[in-house]
């Protein structure tokens, strides 16, 4: 027989023996409270001491009955209450009647010799807790039917090898298979809503995933530290990427991310030390701090479609050489490279040089590395508080990433007061582009006379498919 005490185990506390009503009714060896008297309908509870002399939670093996006789009157169990079967230390195996639609808070806590669950087929709701710490468990129960599964409802169920969400499934709640070291397989290919936080956090024998291709979110610390995932296809729909999503994955080997995504979080690929290749991050992004920390085996990155970037997003990348700086970027905060010792060739497209912390690179990388930037900028960053410490610093119009290369040939236009002017005589029609890319005007001979002043700046002008960079004083 248990004897509840505070007990303290991790995040979880449990019940003590002053908080235990007394149940309404014993029968069958189980404790009930009534739950609606007009229904007639009951829950399993937990017995207080003093019951706990006509009950028998001890057993290896226990019934709970669809109903029992209670003043005359049949009433149906419904319901597995709070606490019901926690820390019952003894139980092996549990037969559920059919008419049980909600299994309650901690109804199984640390039941850790409890391995087979019999019928609970109308089974719709699992509490928060209700099976953490049962290490035997080898399957989820009723996953093909349930609607809810509560905050870490399976947490340390270290038993569970696959899981799959059924189509009923809407709530997936905070750190719900949290330190299922021995889960390996999760499809959620069924699961349109949001996962809670943690979800899958220190699963480290997860190796396969399946996301719904509509989820637009991966929350907060939910795949943290699941040292066995490799890859596994970024769903078309995914906006933002959470704090410490994938946080210690360190079986990651590359990144295919949509141009959908828009933000990802403080530490969300730190210390997934195996990722050596990503694609399509060069888009609009907000990225949070440490975001890339520790990625050793990155050699080039291309930095495009960011504004920013925070302290340590790509700091202890020991592997890195080379990286390329797009023409949207304004600012590089403190430490933003700490510890990524080995940069040789820093190429930086932005004809204003981006606002630069101290301490952004190290001082050997300063001393020693190669800084790439455009004709006619260099005596911009050499009089540029942070960027003049930088000892080489070399102006270039090829670009190894974008492969942007800009050539000053024989142009077939004039500059006159701010504008761009075809000559008359000429069939040519010229595009205009800032420097990101995007196209700013189609000029021709025909539009000559019309307001196409520009703003002073660098420009990209293509005539006949040939580029030249044109500077509007």
């Amino acid at each position: 027989m248990r004897n509840p005490k505070l007990l303290l185990i991790g995040c979880f506390t449990i019940f003590t023996s002053s908080t235990l009503a007394a149940a309404d009714i014993v029968s069958n060896g189980l404790a009930f409270n009534i739950i609606n008297y007009d229904l007639q309908t009951a829950g399993v509870t937990y017995p207080d001491e003093v019951q706990q002399e006509q009950t028998d939670y001890s057993a290896e093996n226990i019934v709970i009955p669809a109903s029992f006789e209670f003043e005359g009157k049949i009433w149906n169990v419904i319901e597995i209450g709070d606490y019901a079967f926690s820390q019952c230390n003894s139980l092996e195996s549990i037969t559920l009647p059919p008419g049980l639609t909600k299994i309650g808070r901690y109804a199984f806590f640390k039941d850790d010799k409890l391995r087979d669950i019999v019928g609970g087929e109308n089974i719709k709701s699992i509490g928060g807790y209700a099976f953490g710490y049962c290490s035997e468990l080898d399957k989820v129960p009723f996953s093909d039917i349930i609607s809810e599964i509560g905050d870490y409802a399976f947490a340390y169920c270290n038993g569970l090898a696959d899981f799959k969400s059924g189509v009923n499934l809407k709530m997936l709640g905070i750190g719900a298979f949290y330190g299922c070291s021995g889960l390996k397989n999760v499809d959620l290919s069924d699961f349109r809503y949001e996962i809670g936080a943690d979800c899958f956090s220190h699963c480290t024998s997860l190796a396969n995933l399946s996301l719904n291709t509509v989820l637009s979110e991966i929350p907060e610390g939910c795949f943290e530290n699941c040292v066995s995932l490799k890859s596994f296809d970024f769903p078309a729909s995914l906006r933002l990427i959470g704090k410490r999503a994938f946080y210690g994955c360190s079986g990651l080997c590359e990144l295919s991310i949509s141009d959908t995504l828009s933000e990802i979080g403080d530490y969300a690929f730190c210390n997934c030390v195996n990722i050596s290749s990503w694609e399509n991050l060069a888009h609009n992004l907000i990225i949070g701090e440490g975001v890339f920390d520790n990625l050793s085996e990155i050699k080039k990155i291309y930095i495009a479609g960011m504004e920013d970037l925070p302290r340590y997003s790509f700091a202890n990348c020991s592997g890195l050489e080379t990286i390329e700086l797009g023409a949207e970027l304004a600012r590089i905060d403190e430490y933003a490279f700490n510890g990524s010792e080995n940069i040789k060739e820093i190429y930086s497209i932005s004809t204003i040089p981006p606002v630069i912390s101290i301490n952004a690179f190290e001082n050997s990388v300063e001393q020693d590395a190669t800084l790439f930037v455009r004709k006619g900028t260099k005596i911009m960053y050499e009089q540029d508080a942070q960027w003049c410490r930088f000892k080489n610093i070399v102006e270039t119009d090829t670009f190894p990433f974008t492969g942007l290369e800009i050539v000053d040939n024989e142009k077939e236009f004039s500059i006159s007061d701010k504008k761009i002017v075809v000559p008359s005589d000429s069939g040519t029609v010229l595009k205009v582009y800032d420097l990101n890319g995007k196209l700013l005007r189609i000029i021709s001979k025909e539009s000559n006379d019309a307001d196409l002043t520009l703003s002073s700046g660098f420009y990209i002008v293509t005539d006949r498919a040939k580029p030249h960079k044109v500077i509007i004083p």
